[in-house]
């Protein structure tokens, strides 16, 4: 929980400086910090890498969104240590402090009882709480879950160049140079000529082909 915490804390920090910047701002009645619109180019992931087409909505001065350091820093540090992470799953298995936590099916159970209330009995806490892996069936806490499938076995799918979420996906729409589902993760990919965004997306993409 503290690891949780810790790296929240730096794009919290982020969040509350604008928002208390809107407060002001709304209470003065100065003008309009932001001004939403479709965000081209940004994330390169969703639209593309599109140095010609700069975000359409409007932002104040200092304001970086998903390119601030905070940002880069937390990628980095994902594809620092997620391949490791896999590599000692694969060579060990989860650790056991996790591992007494798993369930399959939904009839595990564990006993709790409640501190609160004096003389109370303990009471059967059913595990179906927990989030089932669609693929290994079994539970884990939503840390570890990603749209329905543990980490575990997304990496798994990936690295078979399948989609991890539907098995309604061909293997055609995964993209192989950045290991993503071209439908499901909403991913574009200018090496498989592949691009996702709306009607004004579609309009530059055509004028810049043309």
């Amino acid at each position: 929980n503290f690891n949780l915490l810790s790296g929240c804390s730096s794009p919290l920090k982020e969040c509350l400086h604008w928002l208390r910047t809107i407060e002001q701002s709304g209470s003065s009645e100065a003008s309009r910090l932001f001004v939403a619109g479709d965000g081209r180019g940004v994330p390169a992931v969703r639209y593309g890498a599109r140095p010609d087409a700069p975000p359409a909505f409007c932002v104040p001065k200092g304001f970086q969104g998903g390119s601030a350091p905070e940002d880069q820093h937390f990628w980095a540090i994902l594809r620092e240590y997620t391949p490791q992470m896999h590599e000692l799953l694969a060579a060990h298995g989860w650790p056991e402090h996790i591992c007494q936590r798993l369930g399959a099916g939904s009839d595990v159970t564990e006993e709790k009882s409640d501190a609160d209330d004096a003389g109370a009995v303990p009471v059967a806490k059913s595990s179906s709480k927990r989030p089932t892996c669609s693929t290994c069936n079994r539970r884990f806490s939503a840390l570890w879950m990603n749209k329905g499938v543990c980490v575990e076995c997304e990496s798994s799918w990936r690295l078979q160049e399948r989609c991890p979420f539907s098995k309604s996906c061909q293997q055609l729409w995964f993209c192989k140079h950045e290991g993503r589902c071209l439908k499901c993760d909403t991913h574009s990919c200018d090496e498989c000529h592949f691009s996702r965004g709306d009607g004004e997306h579609v309009a530059h993409l055509a004028a810049r082909l043309k």
